[in-house]
């Protein structure tokens, strides 16, 4: 069985999750049994995979498993229903409750759209000392302890607990004030049938779960870690027989464009020993692939996948000509996140000086704004556009699902990013047939774009000539027409068949040919992994 390893399920998928959830419907669709885990909880993962078109079942989060929580049933939870008997006064009836014995105020509960999703419990000096989380499937999954004190407002987070459906307690986290920060000390896992884990770290923990999950399909099984930086160690520290493949969806070095001499970026591959213990590392590009054999010198098989395909059904639709009243004219598009890697003022000058001799042209961007930087990039994005005074011609659309009325109405798409690993916004545009202009960054773009035949590439950070072949296929709808026919022809080439193919040749006919299957701490006789901590640090 394969198993994809990530963070968490975002509602807001980036580009990893969407590559990570179409591998996972095109191994199903070929009878291969796969499903993503996760590490890290949320309350609301169910909903947001429900977003995503992506089947619950599929996903086995870390906290669930512990707390025998796969497969629950969503339901209502209503304050109506948890509070029927109370003894206590109530006051409120909208989406916060308040519950009093006498003039103490014993709980507030807060509600979204009628179903509870958080109480606080006070003391009798009105001080928090418990907060209890509602999964959106209907049941308390978490409870937040605090130790108060004299100020009121400086209650210390001491202790986590997340439930069962049932109640029963599976994993809990221990914390500490240290240099006037509260930080986690200790996790431990505690199973149904009484094994239990004392770890320092969620890392140590992803461990302990990925070698149940092993075990309970009979080991053997492949691992495939999308998120470097965070699920390749607990992978690689695995004790059970596994085949462990670190999946790349980046760039591996620190400098955008020196690939061969700037500082490797991921531990995973800067490491010998953790480069040692993987048996297969795949990259999204050939070239990507090239540049890291020639420089990594390993023994370790290193493979090219593309990270997006097209389906069969999308290949058979019919083209629509850039002449067709679904194409609004002038049309430009961005699809990417509002983050400093897409360097997306570039393309806003470039189109603000295109603009400026063909006053037609509008510029519609979707992505998200990056909350690790604080919304600054997109807030400097947006000042950009104010100061260009191009209000009226650059609109800032935000997330948007229905991608397919995108890229229909579209002309034209515009990358100007640092890097990318293989961009799956560009293949999904030629699958619509609308022709990409983009920065020659590595590695996605040349590898999707066929240069003069689907789209154009610019040398990097050559605003002007970004600019002019704005200008020149705008001008020439025989040239749009052209590209477009391109975009459909390079889409082809990306079929889910092809793709497959690929995974086929690449991995799939290789299962076992290099696992480690290591078993230390595992029982020889039973096969069960023992309820030892794992040593290491993440």
């Amino acid at each position: 069985m394969y198993f994809f390893l990530n963070n968490t399920s975002f509602y807001l998928a980036s580009g990893i999750e969407h590559a990570e959830y179409a591998r996972l419907r095109l191994f199903k669709q070929h009878g291969v049994d796969a499903k993503i885990l996760t590490q890290v909880y949320q309350l609301d993962a169910t909903d947001n995979l429900i977003a995503n078109h992506v089947d619950p079942d599929d996903c086995i989060n870390m906290i669930d498993y512990f707390c025998d929580n796969i497969g629950v049933t969503p339901r209502a939870l209503t304050v109506d229903e948890v509070y029927r008997d109370s003894p206590w006064k109530r006051v409120g009836d909208g989406s916060t409750v308040h519950f009093y014995q006498g003039n103490w105020e014993t709980q507030r509960v807060y509600t979204n759209q009628g179903n509870i999703t958080k109480v606080e419990h006070f003391d009798g000096d009105q001080q928090l000392v418990r907060r209890d989380r509602f999964d959106s499937r209907g049941f308390r999954a978490k409870s937040e302890f605090y130790a108060t004190t004299d100020d009121p407002q400086a209650a210390l987070l001491t202790l986590e607990q997340y439930y069962s459906s049932t109640g029963r307690v599976g994993f809990e986290t221990s914390y500490r004030s240290r240099n006037n920060a509260v930080v986690s000390v200790n996790h431990r896992i505690q199973l149904a049938d009484g094994r239990s884990w004392a770890v320092f770290n969620l890392g140590q923990a992803m461990t302990v779960f990925l070698d149940l999950i092993n075990m309970d399909n009979g080991g053997h099984n492949t691992f495939i870690s999308d998120r470097s930086n965070i699920t390749n160690q607990p992978m690689i520290e695995m004790t059970t027989p596994a085949r462990k493949i670190e999946h790349f969806h980046n760039i591996h070095f620190a400098d955008p464009r020196d690939p061969m001499n700037s500082a490797l970026t991921y531990p995973s591959i800067a490491e010998t020993n953790r480069l040692a213990a993987t048996d297969m590392i795949i990259t999204p590009t050939a070239q990507q692939a090239d540049d890291m054999r020639r420089r990594l010198k390993t023994d370790v098989p290193i493979v090219d996948i593309p990270v997006g395909y097209v389906p069969g059904a999308q290949l058979q639709n019919s083209h629509v000509l850039m002449t067709d009243a679904r194409r609004i004219k002038g049309n430009i598009i961005i699809v990417a996140r509002l983050s400093k890697q897409k360097n997306l003022s570039e393309a806003i000058l470039a189109f603000a000086a295109a603009h400026e001799q063909l006053d037609w042209l509008t510029l519609n961007i979707y992505g998200y704004g990056d909350s690790e930087d604080g919304f600054q990039e997109e807030n400097k994005l947006r000042a950009l556009v104010q100061e260009k005074q191009l209000a009226g011609c650059v609109i800032f659309n935000g997330y948007t699902r229905d991608m397919a009325a995108v890229y229909q109405s579209a002309q034209l798409l515009l990358m100007t990013s640092e890097h990318e690993g293989f961009v799956l916004a560009l293949l999904e545009a030629a699958s619509f047939g609308v022709p990409q202009l983009s920065y020659d960054s590595y590695y996605g773009p040349a590898h999707v774009i066929r240069d003069g035949q689907s789209g154009y590439m610019v040398r990097y950070g050559d605003r002007p000539a970004l600019t002019q072949h704005i200008l020149d296929v705008m001008r020439d709808p025989e040239l749009l027409q052209t590209l477009s026919d391109g975009a459909y022809g390079r889409a082809e080439d990306f079929s889910d068949t092809a793709v497959w193919q690929r995974w086929q040749d690449a991995v799939i006919r290789h299962d076992g040919e290099r696992g480690q299957f290591n078993r230390k701490n595992v029982d020889p006789i039973k096969g069960q992994l023992q309820a030892h901590p794992v040593n290491f640090d993440v």
